[in-house]
C-alpha cells in the first residue's frame, strides 16, 4: 500500500472514533469499463475525481485532499481547490510529513497547522466550523 493510501485508511479507521465519518471517493479513472473504442484503439470516458475524499463532522462536511510529505496538488486539484473554496472554504489538505518526527499538517485557505497524531488532527478539524 502506498503511504499516502495508508494515511487515507488510517484517517478513515479514526474519523468514528470522534462521530465523524471519512468517506473515499471511488477513482474513476481505475473503474471498470471506464474505456471505449474509439477507432483503433481507446480513450478513457471517465474525468479526474476532484478530491479523495470527505470529511463528514458533526457540524460541516469538508472536502479532503491527502497527501505524502511535499507532494503537490495537480492541476485539476488546484482547479477544484479554488471552485469549493469560493462556495464555502471547505477544502482541506491534509498532509503527513515524515521526516525525523511524524507531523500531520492541515493546509487550509493560506492557513497551516501542525499535528503529531491524526487524532489531534481531527479534533482540531470538528472545530473549525
Amino acid at each position: 500500500m502506498k503511504p499516502e493510501e495508508q494515511f487515507e485508511k488510517n484517517l478513515t479507521d479514526y474519523a468514528p472514533l470522534f462521530n465523524c465519518e471519512y468517506i473515499k471517493i471511488p477513482d474513476p479513472i481505475k473503474a471498470k469499463g471506464n474505456m471505449i473504442r474509439k477507432g483503433k484503439g481507446y480513450t478513457m470516458i471517465a474525468h479526474k475525481r476532484p478530491f479523495d475524499g470527505i470529511l463528514v463532522t458533526p457540524s460541516f462536511n469538508w472536502c479532503i485532499e491527502c497527501k505524502y510529505n511535499y507532494n503537490p496538488l495537480k492541476t485539476h486539484q488546484k482547479e477544484y481547490k479554488g471552485k469549493v473554496e469560493r462556495v464555502n472554504e471547505g477544502y482541506l489538505i491534509l498532509r503527513k510529513i515524515v521526516n525525523k518526527k511524524t507531523v500531520f499538517r492541515i493546509e487550509w485557505l493560506e492557513k497551516k497547522q501542525d499535528f503529531y497524531s491524526i487524532p489531534e488532527m481531527i479534533e482540531f478539524i470538528k472545530e473549525l466550523k
